[in-house]
């Protein structure tokens, strides 16, 4: 199932394969259900609305976005010359299940209200 959220005229509303979703769709309860809850909520949402309009980013204003990525070796040989912990990154690219490094970057994304 796709989710998407669209702003359609001054409003700003989800849709789920296409389908526009109620206008008092909450981001947050769909959250708090688990994987095979999510899909029969959705459906059971779905109106026979297509969705038009121009798409947004799929978050909520007060909702914060969290990111990973990966470290170019140039970097990740700068970090291990600066740590007694040189096999941090051996945990990260070549671990069977590899780890997330939590980067502080001094601020917070969050949607737009």
């Amino acid at each position: 199932m796709y989710l998407s959220k669209h702003k359609i005229g001054k409003a700003e509303r989800w849709a789920a394969d296409g389908k526009l979703l109620p206008s008092d769709f909450d981001l947050k309860e769909m959250l708090a259900l688990t994987a095979n809850e999510i899909k029969k909520y959705l459906s059971n949402l779905k109106t026979s609305d297509e969705v038009h309009g121009e798409m947004l980013a799929p978050i909520e204003y007060d909702q914060e976005v969290w990111a990973c990525g990966v470290t170019y070796s140039r970097s990740r040989d700068a970090r291990e010359a600066e740590t007694d912990v040189k096999d941090i990154y051996d945990k990260v690219y070549e671990a069977e299940r590899p780890e997330l490094l939590f980067k502080d970057i001094g601020w917070r994304a969050k949607g737009n209200k």
